[in-house]
């Protein structure tokens, strides 16, 4: 009976082996990782969607605490008042604030106020990605509403 002994070279993988494993892994990698993102327009809708919560939330405050709570913008982001809370939109968003033309009193430009019975200044956010699509969150004055328009 013949038997042959292996030595240490014949175990293991060739280096030309690993790397052709490599690269099959590499292109394999680079295929599925666009699908693995989040495309653009989920990013924006979700955007849109924590900016309702947050008005909602604002509002619920104000009738709760029984004092003016408000939203203010500053074009990437935007701070909870009175509390203070800063939120930065995702990289390549922006807001822009545009206020409802039936408001009896002047305020600022660039904030919603709600007010303890409910009520709020009004107006419309615009939730954008670059210079392409863009979502409008309505504020309506008389009863605070807040509504996501697609």
């Amino acid at each position: 009976m013949s038997r042959t002994i292996t030595t240490r070279a014949d175990i293991g993988f060739t280096l030309l082996e690993l790397l052709v494993v490599l690269a099959i892994l590499g292109g394999l990698a680079a295929m599925s990782l666009p699908r693995l993102r989040l495309n653009e327009g989920a990013r924006l809708r979700a955007s849109a969607h924590a900016l309702v919560v947050d008005l909602r939330l604002s509002r619920d405050e104000a009738i709760r605490r029984g004092q003016v709570t408000a939203l203010v913008s500053d074009g990437h982001g935007y701070r909870l008042l009175p509390d203070g809370h800063h939120k930065s939109l995702p990289t390549g968003m922006s807001l822009t604030l545009g206020m409802s033309g039936g408001s009896l009193v002047s305020f600022p430009a660039d904030e919603i106020r709600f007010f303890p019975d409910g009520s709020a200044t009004g107006g419309s956010l615009i939730v954008q990605l670059g210079e392409g699509s863009a979502i409008r969150v309505g504020v309506r004055g008389f009863d605070g509403k807040v509504r996501l328009h697609d």
